[in-house]
């Protein structure tokens, strides 16, 4: 994952540094390994995915929340961009997550000027949420609350 993940041109759009050694990623990694929150009231599902190689790829991501809201976050290497990958990969989580704990609506938060994250988003049949629910969950005037229901 170190590999996959070290490139800071990953980082423009959010609020995290690459990490800086294959310890820190570890470390990282560590605190989500549980699969809850520490109060347990919430998921924490993730995933590596591979390349069609076998090669690390990068990770999508899962919070299940105690309502069932789910937010959804993902991360691909540079060198898998413009592949369909990630939107691959998303979609079968959804289908995962939908599967194993009854959730029917996934958020998806991206950076306005990342359009790379929200035409995957808009490739899923996520669309922009309301204004309002945008502005109820603290999302950025830079930032667009995504949203997706499933039957």
């Amino acid at each position: 994952m170190f590999a996959a993940l070290a490139d800071p041109a990953l980082y423009e759009f959010i609020d995290e540094r690459p990490p800086v050694s294959v310890e820190a990623l570890r470390d990282r990694f560590a605190r989500s390994e549980s699969r809850k929150s520490p109060d347990g009231a919430e998921h924490w599902l993730n995933w590596v995915v591979r390349g069609a190689s076998r090669e690390v790829a990068g990770y999508v991501q899962a919070t299940v929340e105690a309502s069932l809201e789910t937010n959804v976050a993902y991360m691909f290497g540079k060198m898998h961009w413009g592949r369909g990958l990630a939107t691959q990969a998303v979609s079968r989580m959804l289908d995962m997550v939908a599967s194993e704990f009854g959730v029917t609506r996934f958020f998806i938060v991206a950076e306005r000027a990342n359009p790379r994250s929200i035409r995957v988003a808009e490739r899923l049949g996520f669309a922009e949420a309301p204004a309002a629910l945008a502005a109820r969950k603290g999302i950025a005037a830079t930032e667009v609350l995504m949203q997706k229901f499933l039957p």
